[in-house]
């Protein structure tokens, strides 16, 4: 969910007297500083995107240095961000 859509949600959910995250949970995918906003507190899924830009600019500034480079695929692993907008997981 976008950062965007979250304030919109937690705005509707608090109008209707529904609780976050006793209720409902909301998690956004991209980690922006809007996230970390007191009131929006979001829980999110950041994609390291600054990891993603200098992945990326390294493996640019080899190709051009030598252009026979082998095409690689490189895979980074996402990282979850918990905020107040997630209750802890129920145990079985």
């Amino acid at each position: 969910m976008s950062y965007r859509l979250a304030v919109g949600a937690l705005s509707a959910a608090d109008d209707h007297g529904i609780g976050v995250p006793s209720q409902l949970t909301l998690i956004g995918y991209d980690n922006t500083y809007l996230a970390g906003i007191r009131r929006l507190s979001l829980t999110g899924v950041d994609p390291v995107s600054r990891d993603v830009g200098v992945r990326v600019a390294g493996l640019l500034l080899e190709r051009m240095a030598d252009p026979s480079l082998p095409q690689r695929t490189v895979v980074l692993t996402p990282r979850m961000v918990i905020r107040s907008s997630t209750d802890p997981a129920p145990t079985a």
